[in-house]
């Protein structure tokens, strides 16, 4: 019964740290979607100024 539980634990462990791992792994690539134009912008206005 203790192992079962463990295993289940363990499961429940993984499972949640995919979910956490693919929402961070969004976050980062939308942040360098985000970031990628601004600092074009940023770079174009330095150069123009």
């Amino acid at each position: 019964m203790l192992f079962l539980n463990k295993d289940e634990l363990i499961e429940r462990m993984w499972q949640t740290f995919s979910f956490v791992n693919l929402f961070l792994w969004k976050i980062v690539l939308f942040y360098r979607l985000l970031c990628l134009p601004i600092a074009l912008i940023v770079i174009n206005l330095k150069i123009k100024s």
